[in-house]
Parts: C-alpha cells; structure tokens; sequence
C-alpha cells in the first residue's frame, strides 16, 4: 500500500479505519497520560510504545487492539532504540512547534523519521 500511485480517492480513505484510528486516540491519550503521571519519562517509554500503533492501523488495516498489541511486540525487541526515536521526535517537534514557522519543518521531520522507523522494523 505504501509504494502504489495516488488517487484522487486516497484523499479521505483514512475514513476508512476511522472507527479504529479513533480507538487508537483514545489509547493514546489514556497511556499518555499514565506516562505523564509517572514522571515524564514514562512518558517517552509509553510514546515508543504506541509509535507504530496509527502506521499499522492506516497501512495494514489493523484494529486498534491488534495494532497496539504489534507496536508492543516491536518495542519489546527495540526498545532502547524505539524510546530513543520517540525522545528526539518529540523534542525536535515540540521545539519546532514552539516557534510557530517551524512546525512546517519539523513536524514533516519527525514524521520521516518515524516513518523510516517504521519501515525497518515492519518492512514489506
């Protein structure tokens, strides 16, 4: 799915997993949160958990659930070099997201360089 021409259609076709991108969110958010709680870097460590979850949610049409339960999988063998990722994009974006031009530079950034992440250790 990733390496195929772009339609005109392809423009809305995340609706197509809206129910479970939404769930994702929700998880998300609620994990965030519990990472935040214990002290921020429990916070980086539950972003490398969840960084592939919307990637196989919107490329391999997974379901919430079972997407999360991949990402785990992933982070459980890399983890050092997942938190690692979530660490810098997160700097990277939050920094570029503070002055407000920048965003446009860092964020498209930090999405490269998950997608890259992603790429290695989900392949196809």
């Amino acid at each position: 799915m990733l390496f195929r021409s772009a339609e005109i259609g392809d423009v809305f076709g995340g609706f197509k997993q809206f129910g479970s991108l939404l769930l994702g969110g929700i998880l998300y958010i609620i994990l965030a949160s519990v990472g935040a709680i214990a002290c921020g870097i429990g916070m980086f460590v539950t972003m490398g958990i969840v960084t592939f979850m919307f990637p196989l949610i919107a490329d391999k049409g997974m379901g919430a659930g079972e997407a999360l339960s991949a990402s785990f999988g992933a982070f459980k063998e890399n983890w050092l070099g997942m938190i690692v990722v979530a660490l810098l994009t997160g700097i990277v974006g939050g920094a570029g997201n503070s002055v407000a031009i920048a965003g446009l530079l860092t964020m498209p950034f930090a999405m490269c360089v998950n997608f890259v992440a992603y790429k290695q250790v989900f392949g196809d």
